[in-house]
């Protein structure tokens, strides 16, 4: 398919999700192999990035790739162009929930991976750019179902932030960003569930 196919981006994409659940399959006494196929698989996807620079397919596996071979300084600026080309999508009102989806998953991968190196600040504002991204989305919607689900995803973004935070420990901070988007989406049930569980005892 490469061969038929050299100026599409998607055959390489394609090939290197294959070679991806080779190496991540592998058991850990493979660790060698795994990282030689790791390697090939990301040096498809930049192939794939070379044809088409925004394909945001490439970009996420690219990120993810990277951080199994413990780049993990280079996998966070991949995993923030992933984001930024299913938001590009997103505008465009392509498959609005797929790429909702991946921008949501993607932003939790790289908050994970910020805080990995020690970077709290920017982990919290990566989230906050996703949750300013929806809520700036809202404001131009033109339809009432528009602007519920992208309430909807910011909702689930602060949602997403406050259990990150519990997770690595940091309760009152999630607290408050809980607090925070119940202010601005009273109407949301899961953040308030979640906030009632943190507000009890430990």
């Amino acid at each position: 398919a490469i061969r038929d196919t050299p100026r599409k981006a998607r055959p390489y994409y394609n090939l290197a999700k294959s070679k991806a659940r080779q190496y991540r399959g592998l058991p850990e006494g493979k660790k060698a192999r795994a990282g030689r196929i790791a390697e090939h698989s990301n040096s498809l996807l930049r192939r794939s990035l070379k044809i088409s620079p925004d394909f945001h397919l490439s970009h996420g596996a690219l990120a993810r790739g990277l951080a199994f071979l413990g780049s993990e300084e280079a996998s966070v600026g991949e995993f923030r162009e992933a984001i930024r080309c299913h938001m590009e999508a997103l505008r465009t009102g392509e498959a609005p929930t797929l790429h909702a989806g991946q921008i949501a998953a993607h932003v939790d991968a790289l908050a994970r991976t910020l805080l990995a190196l020690g970077r709290q600040d920017e982990a919290v504002s990566a989230y906050r750019q996703g949750i300013e991204w929806h809520v700036m989305a809202l404001k131009e919607a033109a339809s009432t179902d528009g602007q519920r689900f992208h309430a909807e995803q910011a909702a689930g973004l602060y949602q997403r932030m406050g259990r990150w935070l519990e997770s690595a420990g940091l309760r009152s901070v999630a607290r408050q960003i809980l607090q925070e988007g119940l202010k601005r989406f009273p109407n949301c049930p899961p953040l308030r569930k979640d906030l009632e569980r943190l507000e009890g005892p430990a």
